[in-house]
């Protein structure tokens, strides 16, 4: 409205769902108000399927470097297999923040939280710390510790304490990021020792060659060991190397050839899109090529290709694996209607040797370009399959919605 008050809307509306799951409609309001120059409020309320949501939070200016702010927020409770009940919804009173945040110089500033978690039968409270320091324009890091206790008369109460540490270096030429994080669990689950300790990585890396070549990188993993039984373990490795080719001179064709290990244990709580909870077990290596021509200015050809060499089991207490192999081909063109808009369309081929058969689909679409860097799309798949090698569900044919970033 002015530059001290603005209000928003937001709105989300369910597509497509399965019988296992109810719609998930939400709209709402929210706004913000400056009050004067240090002291700020904003707020936000909605309504849909899952009942009703709200946050609100005011900020307080003590100096230039350090600020108080209190929150609240109100969210229903999910099961995984729909909304929770009404019982369920009144049983969550919401959480309450209280925090600092305090800027010691221009590269580094520290944090603290309480959280205060109440409900009819679960309450919780979290100490929460951490700071960022940037040396240099290049150099960045992070570290913070989360500390609770979660009081549950219904499942057991339990402690959690969470360690997480980051480094992060952006040149012009090179740039790496890391994230590492540990939880503990420790505590009573159904009268039984709930013990769970959880280690996540996560790592991006790309690196310019020269001018035409630049290499990508990431590798994540998640490890999750628990004391209460073997099949409530979960572990996930997945490791990407790449090579681009974009050349400077003549842009006109692009190329993008790639190998990904991937290793997934889903969690024995995980329920796929199919309902099922007995998801299957891979270790997959995957070979593909992407490349795109210009033909004109308005109107562009790719194709793909990709190879999967592996081996699933089809449920998470099965240990006979059987080998997997896959191949994938997509021929695509893409039509710049005019500068912001494009249309695009799909062939696409699967050979599988699980299913011993041959496959083929299309898919269409319209995307928008957003600012230099982004372009969002709308459209529908009309294949069962997806392109990507490491999803066996069968189950991709519908709507869908795109958000593609560009650097």
């Amino acid at each position: 409205i002015d530059e001290d008050i603005s209000v928003y809307a937001f709105g989300q509306v369910t597509i497509d769902r399965d019988t296992l799951r109810q719609s998930n409609d939400r709209f709402g309001l929210g706004g913000e108000v400056a009050v004067n120059e240090r002291l700020k409020l904003s707020g936000e309320g909605s309504y849909g399927d899952g009942g009703f949501g709200a946050n609100a939070q005011a900020t307080f200016a003590r100096s230039d470097n350090s600020e108080f702010y209190l929150g609240y927020g109100l969210s229903t409770d999910r099961t995984d297999t729909g909304f929770s009940t009404a019982s369920q919804f009144l049983s969550n009173f919401g959480t309450l923040t209280l925090g600092n945040r305090t800027r010691f110089s221009d590269s580094l500033s520290v944090y603290g939280e309480e959280r205060f978690g109440f409900g009819s039968t679960q309450s919780s409270q979290t100490h929460v710390y951490g700071l960022t320091f940037n040396p240099s324009e290049v150099w960045s890091f992070g570290a913070s510790i989360e500390n609770g206790e979660i009081e549950d008369e219904v499942d057991g109460s339990f402690d959690r304490t969470a360690i997480a540490a980051s480094a992060a270096r952006s040149s012009d030429d090179f740039r790496f990021a890391t994230n590492l994080e540990v939880r503990f669990e420790d505590g009573i689950t159904n009268g039984i020792a709930r013990d769970r300790t959880t280690w996540l990585n996560r790592n991006t890396l790309s690196y310019d060659a020269n001018r035409d070549w630049e290499v990508l990188g990431r590798f994540n993993f998640a490890i999750s060991n628990s004391d209460e039984a073997d099949f409530l373990d979960a572990d996930f490795i997945e490791g990407v190397a790449g090579l681009a080719y974009r050349p400077v001179d003549n842009d006109r064709f692009n190329a993008l050839l790639k190998y990904t290990y991937f290793e997934d244990l889903a969690p024995a709580e995980q329920i796929s899109s199919g309902g099922l909870t007995e998801l299957p077990r891979q270790r997959s290596q995957i070979f593909s090529i992407d490349t795109v021509y210009d033909l004109t200015k308005k109107l562009s050809v790719g194709a793909k290709y990709g190879f999967r060499e592996g081996e699933v089991a089809l449920s998470r207490l099965d240990d006979n694996f059987v080998s997997s192999r896959a191949q994938l081909g997509v021929v695509r063109l893409d039509y710049h209607v005019v500068k912001k808009w494009e249309l695009l369309g799909e062939v696409r081929w699967l050979s599988s040797s699980l299913s011993e058969d041959q496959r083929f689909g299309a898919l269409a679409g319209i995307y928008r370009h957003v600012g230099e860097n982004a372009k969002i799309g709308v459209g529908y798949n009309f294949s069962s399959f997806s392109d990507d090698l490491t999803d066996f569900d069968d189950d991709n044919e519908g709507f869908f919605i795109n958000l593609i970033g560009k650097f």
